[in-house]
């Protein structure tokens, strides 16, 4: 059978160039993006509420507008602040750029914020990867990450629907059956068996076992 070649190492970006006004990187990756990757702490916090309040929402008189485009703004791997939080294994960072996205929403409709939230959780960089499936990938046993993102969205599991590896196939992939067993439960069985290349979640499995046979 064909090997399946996962990359279990959190992508995290690199420390930043000289770069133009705006803070991207030679990698495409804003300030946010670095700062989202780099820590958990307090000032890494402080410093991207900084980011996106004062300066994306001020600039050139941004407002709410300005705001979503720095917490949607997409590397040269497609990947947003939210991915590199993620990666990183940041978990109180992934609550606070949710946090910071919801409140560009219409405060006053809690329908219409969770909508918000949930298309912004759900976007895929170049590979069709979520945020979860960078959760997935630097989990290591640790579901933090995993449930902040799936206590939003408890269908992000879901996605891909269908040709791409969904969070679960990455996780039997990558030989993580624990992390496989939580995002089931997490998501009450509503969740993608789809792998890339017409495979599924069984063949992630199958593989896994040969490997571990030979």
């Amino acid at each position: 059978s064909e090997a399946v070649i996962v990359d279990v190492l959190p992508r995290r970006p690199p420390a930043p160039a000289a770069a133009p006004d705006d803070g991207v990187t030679m990698e495409g990756d804003s300030l946010l993006h670095v700062v989202a990757a780099c820590g958990d702490g307090e000032d890494f916090i402080d410093c991207a509420k900084m980011i996106v309040r004062d300066y994306y929402g001020n600039k050139g008189g941004g407002g709410a507008g300005g705001k979503r485009r720095a917490l949607e703004a997409r590397n040269n791997k497609g990947d947003t602040p939210l991915h590199c939080a993620a990666g990183a294994g940041n978990a109180h960072m992934i609550s606070c750029l949710v946090g910071l996205l919801a409140n560009t929403a219409d405060d006053d409709n809690d329908e219409a914020g969770a909508a918000v939230k949930k298309a912004f959780l759900r976007l895929q960089n170049e590979c069709g990867e979520t945020a979860l499936h960078q959760a997935v990938r630097a989990a290591r046993n640790n579901v933090v990450c995993i449930d902040h993102l799936m206590d939003v969205d408890p269908e992000l599991a879901c996605i891909p629907h269908e040709d791409g590896a969904s969070p679960l196939y990455m996780a039997i992939s990558l030989g993580e059956i624990e992390i496989a067993r939580h995002l089931y439960v997490k998501s009450k069985g509503k969740l993608s068996y789809s792998g890339p290349d017409g495979r599924n979640v069984l063949h992630a499995a199958v593989h896994r076992g040969q490997g571990k046979a030979n």
